[in-house]
């Protein structure tokens, strides 16, 4: 039996001594006492005697059946509640029923619980300490042994039930959280301005100003480029050439004959770069060229804005025909002179330039690119790479390329004066729809269906959707989805959107392996792959 522990209990007399066991373990200084016994004396009419034993600490009663059963019998049982501190004591063969009841604690006791109160006759610490209320008990009762449907409910009741305390402190918990507000408030701040502060967690974006209130602010030109640059721009040609123009049909009819005149050059031999450049005039750049003719029909300077925007166009220009050219850009070849030295300069930028002559990059010529943008393109677009044989030459990766088109698409947003259609840029850009739309929203722009109030005449069309940059300017949240992007769904990081596309590609090849096509045909469907994510 676990915790059986026995002492004896000795009576008045020595023969009278009777052995008391425990059955739930009795506390050691209880043991150590020496309990005093006495029996009350039996009367006719009440057949059971009683066993009273005082200490300085508790009180313990008994009941024995008869006084005679007693004197014949000392061996009794002692049943010792250690919760009440209440000891019975028993004849061996008696039936008794334990009454469950709830372990309480009061302030004070010992760590064991040996200490316990009691209201018992003897006085001690049992009316010091008192015992827990009925409802108290209750509640404990119900915690420990109810159901689940009457915890629940008495749950519910005490939620009804209004703390004293907690309203006393309802003043310092409305300062605490004013504290926190505040501190939060701090955090954003401090968010924010970390974030402005931090433009390389982006890098495909243009150089910007988060939290502009201004689309013109937004992505200002001079961090695009250097501010030389956009000098030698010759946006006063093209603004004298359309103020030449009188109606809308001449201005097509002037775009077309440029790009006529660029593909003849190109049938003689020039590259048809700037015919296709041309050719798709007829959205976004001649939007900004009507407008140019309309604000601009006197000699007079021409406005900041509209130059900002003729300067952009021009520099849009570049960038679709840089797009165009080759993912790998190498030095032009060396071309040895009579004396045996070398004629053709490997200088410029980057290895990028000299030709015959250690003039202009053969590419840059092909482009149409002025010297100093060819430069900077390939210093902002381009990585340097070596070979096996350690030449160097400049690649357009793709974090370059989704670089460059983040660029074109801010400034044909300024050219459209932040009413830009999504069909048109992609015409223009060369690139899907979902994936043009994926740059925008990256750009802070919101897409939709309806043309935004502040567009300029003549740029609604139906059916077209329309980017509009969010004032004050705020970049979405990167989070991943498998899958394709929609334009109406949440849109996730370049990165994450590609390594999604090459998981899906190892998971094609893998099926293909299983077929049996052979190298050849597996290395087919390899590029034609690659070229997909590109």
């Amino acid at each position: 039996m676990r915790g059986v522990s026995a002492f004896t209990i000795n009576a008045a007399k020595a023969d009278d001594a009777v052995l008391a066991t425990f059955i739930s373990g009795a506390p050691s200084e209880h043991a150590a006492a020496g309990l005093e016994f006495a029996a009350s004396p039996a009367n006719d009419d009440r057949p059971h005697g009683r066993i009273v034993a005082d200490t300085p600490r508790v009180t313990f009663e008994g009941d024995l059946a008869k006084p005679s059963a007693a004197a014949g019998s000392r061996l009794l049982v002692g049943a010792y509640n250690r919760s009440t501190g209440e000891l019975q004591l028993l004849q061996l063969g008696w039936q008794c029923g334990l009454e469950p009841r709830v372990k309480a604690r009061p302030s004070g006791s010992d760590v064991d619980g040996s200490a316990v109160a009691l209201d018992a006759p003897g006085g001690g610490a049992a009316g010091a300490m008192g015992t827990p209320s009925a409802p108290l008990r209750k509640r404990e009762l119900v915690e420990e042994f109810g159901s689940k449907k009457a915890r629940k409910k008495q749950k519910a009741e005490a939620l009804r039930v209004v703390d004293v305390d907690r309203m006393a402190e309802r003043g310092a918990l409305e300062a605490d959280l004013l504290l926190a507000g505040a501190g939060q408030a701090a955090s954003l701040e401090a968010d924010a301005a970390a974030a402005a502060a931090a433009p390389l967690e982006r890098p495909h974006l243009p150089p910007h100003a988060l939290g502009a209130d201004d689309p013109i602010e937004s992505y200002p030109l001079d961090a695009i480029a250097p501010p030389a640059l956009w000098a030698e721009l010759p946006h006063g040609e093209l603004l004298a050439h359309v103020r030449a123009v009188g109606t809308d049909a001449e201005l097509a009819g002037a775009c077309a004959a440029v790009a006529a005149a660029a593909a003849a050059a190109a049938a003689a031999g020039a590259p048809p770069v700037e015919a296709r450049v041309m050719a798709h005039a007829g959205a976004v750049e001649m939007g900004t060229l009507r407008r140019a003719r309309d604000e601009a029909r006197t000699d007079a300077p021409a406005p900041p804005r509209l130059v900002a925007e003729l300067r952009a166009l021009l520099f849009v220009r570049h960038l679709i025909a840089f797009a165009s050219l080759p993912p790998s850009i190498r030095p032009p070849h060396r071309r040895r002179g009579a004396d045996g030295a070398d004629g053709g300069g490997g200088g410029g930028a980057g290895g990028g330039g000299g030709g015959e002559e250690g003039g202009p990059h053969p590419l840059a010529v092909q482009a149409r690119i002025p010297e100093r943008v060819w430069t900077h393109l390939l210093a902002r677009f381009t990585e340097r790479v070596h070979d096996e044989d350690g030449r160097s030459s400049h690649r357009r990766t793709d974090a370059c390329a989704d670089r460059l088109a983040c660029h074109a698409l801010a400034l044909l947003l300024r050219m459209s004066r932040n009413a830009l259609r999504v069909d048109a840029a992609a015409e223009a850009l060369k690139l899907p729809r979902t994936k043009v739309t994926l740059y925008l929203r990256e750009l802070g722009c919101t897409v939709g269906a309806t043309c935004p109030l502040h567009a300029p005449a003549g740029t609604q069309v139906a059916g077209a959707r329309y980017a509009e940059l969010r004032m004050p300017l705020t970049f979405p949240a990167i989070k991943a989805k498998e899958g394709a992007p929609r334009d109406g769904a949440r849109m996730m990081d370049l990165e994450t959107y590609r390594t999604v596309l090459e998981l899906k590609l190892d998971r094609k090849l893998s099926t293909i392996r299983q077929f049996g096509f052979d190298e050849a045909e597996l290395t087919l469907r390899q590029d034609m792959a690659a070229r997909r994510l590109r």
